[in-house]
């Protein structure tokens, strides 16, 4: 009987400090709630930074030291790349298709 009750409390309490690990650490609760709380705005403008990986300018620095071995690669690199720095200054450019169209059109100048 006390094993049956040292393991529900000790349940408990793993319970218990786990949630007040989530609820009292440094970013508070914001983090969990964050995406209510946007604009409408705002989440389309997230939901448009989705569309391609590289629209951060970290995540383009680390793509332009991938080192390339021929100019096909080369090529790619330097669309997808010029492309992420597109769509994210560029608020015209909402959709797949128009990113797809945007891709093509610079493959094609190559």
């Amino acid at each position: 009987m006390a094993r049956k009750h040292l393991f529900v409390v000790f349940s408990l309490l793993l319970l218990i400090s786990i949630a007040i690990l989530l609820i009292f650490r440094p970013e508070g609760t914001t983090i969990l709630f964050q995406q209510a709380f946007l604009s409408s705005e705002d989440q389309a403008e997230r939901v448009r930074l989705r569309l391609h990986p590289l629209t951060s300018a970290e995540k383009r620095a680390a793509a332009e030291k991938n080192l390339v071995k021929t100019w096909d690669e080369w090529v790619e690199q330097t669309v997808e790349i010029g492309l992420g720095k597109e769509i994210e200054d560029n608020p015209n450019l909402n959709t797949p298709e128009e990113v797809r169209g945007e891709r093509a059109f610079r493959l094609y100048q190559f």
